[in-house]
């Protein structure tokens, strides 16, 4: 028992498999459930809510995920990058190229993922249909 108590607490991340392993090892035939028993009780450490991780890392999601770009070859592009060249307070040949190049990208990337969505639907309309066109099918040849 005390062998048990004093690597469970040396090792507090090791659970009742882990020690009875090296139990084993050690040459000590013991189960792992007696192994279990005779470890010392420790509440369990909880875990972040999504609630609190999305507080936390909402601005860099927000700046990565939502302008990348899908160009027409399948390429991803990131237009976060050409929208900070062309910030208001730039007044330079560079910010007037890139305004308008940024947000149309940015744009063409949100239709994208739309026109991506609607197809979504139809697909699963087009298997729901043909799914219940077999089962009445079936039912046709069981009862016909």
């Amino acid at each position: 028992r005390d062998l048990i108590r004093s690597i469970s607490n040396a090792n507090p991340l090791w659970g009742a498999p882990r020690i009875h392993g090296e139990l084993l090892k050690l040459g000590i035939k013991i189960s792992q459930a007696t192994v279990g028993r005779w470890m010392p009780w420790r509440p369990k450490v909880p875990s972040p809510t999504w609630r609190s991780f999305l507080r936390n890392h909402l601005p860099d999601i927000v700046a990565i995920d939502m302008l990348v770009v899908a160009t027409a070859t399948f390429n991803l592009l990131y237009a976060f990058p050409m929208l900070l060249a062309a910030l208001p307070s730039r007044d330079d040949l560079l910010s007037s190229v890139f305004r308008p190049l940024g947000w149309a990208f940015a744009t063409w990337g949100s239709l994208l993922y739309l026109w991506a969505g609607v197809l979504y639907l139809v697909q699963v309309r087009q298997v729901v249909h043909q799914a219940q066109s077999v089962q009445g099918d079936r039912r046709g040849a069981v009862s016909g």
